[in-house]
């Protein structure tokens, strides 16, 4: 159970890193647009649009390519340190596809999404995400195998929901830091982190026209306190003045602010708290 927790902690830890922007110099986006995405619960995301990059060449047979799936909060840039000629993910051999999940403000999100706005988004799971990812790479790209799967946190469970649900559709998983079943404590901090955002009164019900700053400063928090660091860690860096937490947390909560939607939060939460690859149907 400890080790779970931990595996649990160390997740949500990787949330708290800011998503990286994209710079002048990198992959251009791409977005394909698939029409409806029908999902788990039987709604339906209209007009879906899935993004994603590529890095590398894919071959004459397609049958070099990698598939990267991000974590909560995350988006294609997630990984970026390990892409690259000669790198863990090497572009010289591989053609690399970097999507972004449902619900990240890039892919069809309540932030994004025209036809079904904010709060009117429709609820979606991890298996959603993976499904969009199979009709992209088969519907679109022409890929019907992958040399792998890839990714972080939420990325993780992804990858090990790719591996249940098309257990022959790539030669390996690298699954980091996830998720199989997501247990009791995460569901909590998840849970407090959304009654930060909803109980700020700016929040109005999703129907912002500016970011409830009090809410997204509120969830920083409790992920800084819950999940990212120890009181040791704590005590280590603030050794000379405990005070100076204090500046360095509204740093942190500044950045959160400008990095990522409240309701794009709400809604990639309600995902992650529900996984569970043994509910796979079928």
């Amino acid at each position: 159970m400890r080790k779970l927790l931990m595996l649990a902690a160390l997740g949500l830890a990787l949330l708290l890193r800011p998503a990286a922007a994209h710079g002048p110099n990198q992959a251009p986006h791409q977005l394909w647009r698939m029409g409806d995405l029908r999902l788990e619960s039987g709604e339906v995301i209209r007009d879906f649009a899935i993004s994603y990059v590529t890095h590398g060449t894919l071959n004459a047979q397609k049958s070099n390519a990698i598939l990267m799936v991000t974590a909560i909060s995350g988006n294609h840039h997630r990984l970026d340190f390990m892409i690259g000629p000669g790198k863990a993910l090497d572009t010289d051999k591989y053609f690399i596809i970097c999507t972004d999940a449902i619900g990240n403000g890039l892919t069809s999100s309540p932030s994004n999404s025209t036809a079904q706005p904010r709060m009117q988004f429709p609820r979606f799971a991890i298996r959603d995400m993976v499904a969009s990812q199979h009709r992209l790479l088969t519907e679109h790209l022409g890929i019907n195998h992958v040399v792998a799967v890839v990714g972080p946190s939420m990325g993780g469970m992804q990858v090990l929901q790719w591996g249940v649900s098309h257990p022959d559709f790539m030669d390996a998983l690298v699954a980091m830091v996830p998720l199989a079943r997501t247990p009791a404590w995460t569901v909590a901090v998840l849970e407090a982190s959304r009654k930060a955002i909803m109980l700020d009164p700016a929040w109005n019900e999703g129907n912002y026209t500016a970011p409830p700053e009090r809410g997204i400063r509120l969830w920083r928090d409790i992920l800084s306190f819950l999940s990212a660091r120890t009181p040791e860690m704590y005590r280590y860096q603030f050794a000379q003045d405990p005070l100076e937490v204090l500046p360095w947390l509204e740093a942190q909560e500044g950045s959160l602010i400008r990095a990522f939607d409240a309701n794009d939060w709400i809604y990639q939460t309600w995902a992650y708290e529900r996984h569970d690859i043994s509910a796979t149907p079928g």
